[in-house]
Parts: C-alpha cells; sequence; structure tokens
C-alpha cells in the first residue's frame, strides 16, 4: 500500500488524466449523438449486465428450474 509523500507524487505523476466529461459523438442510422464519455461508459454497462441476466434467466427458463 501507498502511503504519504509517495501517494501524493503518484497521483501528480500522471497529469493528463482520462477526461470522463469528454463528448462523444456517434451515428446512429440518420440520428447523431453526442453525450459524455461518463454516460457512454455506463449506458454499455447496464446493458451488458442487463443482457447477461436476460441470458441466464433463459437459460434457467429453458432448463426447467
Amino acid at each position: 500500500m501507498v502511503t504519504g509523500k509517495k501517494a501524493v507524487i503518484l497521483i501528480n505523476y500522471y497529469p493528463n488524466q482520462m477526461n470522463w466529461n469528454k463528448s462523444v459523438k456517434f451515428k446512429l442510422g440518420d440520428v447523431d449523438w453526442e453525450m459524455p464519455l461518463s454516460t457512454l461508459v455506463l449506458v454499455l454497462a447496464v446493458t451488458l449486465v442487463l443482457m447477461l441476466a436476460g441470458g441466464w434467466m433463459g437459460y434457467q427458463f429453458g432448463a426447467g428450474k
């Protein structure tokens, strides 16, 4: 575990950290979309979780449990 001055040095060592509020532009069909990177990552994560849960529930239903 890093403590004390080492932690401050490590935090300051990476001055160009990721900007989660950066606007991401993309096009789906004829519609232009623009949203912050953090929102896009959240939407993709929720989508993945729901797909996995649906697949698991479908498997359980198909197995007759």
